[in-house]
């Protein structure tokens, strides 16, 4: 995977394309930058079937020695998304959808923070980030779709830091239901 820094464009030419890192069998990641020298790499590196986050630095992307997020036997971590002040991740433990948020410690760097999960209200349920409405790199919230057997599906925009929730749409359910 190469990666083009597109806010460190040369004067001319093109940009400069760098390798994250060289291809290993079996090894897969995924990318996200994070300010002006991190990026927070989701990889399976290192018999880690689950996956575990790493941050590395944009100057020497290939060093993945700093394990933001373990490995896990018993929680899968499937995505991240990073904005500015916090990162987004979706995964799974013990069989249910899940969500955690990370803040940036001063707004700036993930190093030696902690994930928190995204608690719900029912014991079965489905929760997840609605990645094509999470786009905007400054945003101050995020939003998820919660649905469950007596809650219709709802999309929330969520305080990445209190976890506090704001209702932004319910999917009508006919024939009588009262959720």
């Amino acid at each position: 995977l190469y990666m083009i820094d597109l806010q460190a464009l040369p004067d001319q030419g093109k940009p400069d394309a760098v390798l994250v890192r060289a291809r290993e069998k079996g090894v897969r990641y995924s990318v996200e930058p994070h300010g002006d020298n991190d990026l927070v790499i989701l990889t399976n590196h290192g018999d880690c079937p689950n996956n575990k986050i790493v941050l590395a630095d944009r100057k020497n992307p290939s060093n993945w020695d700093h394990v933001l997020v373990q490995h896990d036997d018993d929680v899968f971590y499937e995505h991240v998304a990073v904005c500015s002040k916090f990162l987004v991740v979706d995964g799974r433990r013990g069989g249910l959808t899940r969500v955690w948020t990370m803040p940036a410690a001063g707004g700036e760097s993930f190093r030696g923070q902690e994930l928190k999960e995204f608690v719900q209200p029912e014991p079965v349920y489905t929760v997840e980030p609605v990645h094509s409405h999470n786009v905007e790199y400054n945003a101050e919230t995020f939003r998820v779709i919660y649905s469950s057997m007596t809650t219709p599906s709802t999309w929330f925009d969520v305080c990445p830091f209190s976890h506090n929730k704001s209702t932004v749409k319910v999917r009508h359910v006919g024939g009588g239901f009262q959720a």
